[in-house]
């Protein structure tokens, strides 16, 4: 499985430097439903903030640095689609993001993008189903996570 060991994977800078910069997720996901002018920097400062910890998660469910960033990716096209058309997960934007690359990675499962997925995590998203629960995140670490699931 691939790992995050570079610090610019792990999240080292919380936010970008764009016009952005300081406005809360709350104010920036207001911004996503306005114009695409207005909605754009505020989507590149989201993503600034919570990509490394998204495409690390990512790292998790595929072995291959590809697929790990359509996986992420995936998440913030979904996120922001919710958004902009007023669907209100109810969320802190980063946990919003990693269930939807669980859910993504769920989907995978059921279609041709399977053979990029981690071998375990295949594994349990196949005995669980497509209307199953969602795998909880683990760490490499994480005692009371079945080790199929671990990284």
């Amino acid at each position: 499985m691939a790992r995050a060991d570079d610090d610019r994977d792990r999240g080292g800078a919380e936010s970008g430097h764009g016009i952005h910069a300081g406005t809360s997720d709350a104010r920036l996901t207001e911004l996503l439903r306005a114009d695409t002018v207005t909605a754009y920097p505020a989507l590149q400062e989201l993503r600034a903030r919570h990509h490394p910890h998204v495409l690390a998660y990512a790292r998790l469910c595929t072995p291959h640095e590809s697929m790990a960033r359509q996986l992420a990716a995936q998440a913030f096209t979904l996120a922001a689609r919710q958004t902009a058309r007023g669907i209100d997960s109810g969320l802190p934007w980063r946990h919003q993001l990693l269930l939807l690359v669980a859910r993504s990675a769920g989907s995978w499962a059921g279609d041709g993008r399977a053979a990029g997925l981690d071998a375990g995590l295949l594994l349990v998203l196949n005995s669980v189903g497509p209307s199953g629960p969602v795998p909880p995140p683990c760490s490499r670490h994480s005692s009371p996570c079945p080790p199929v699931l671990r990284a």
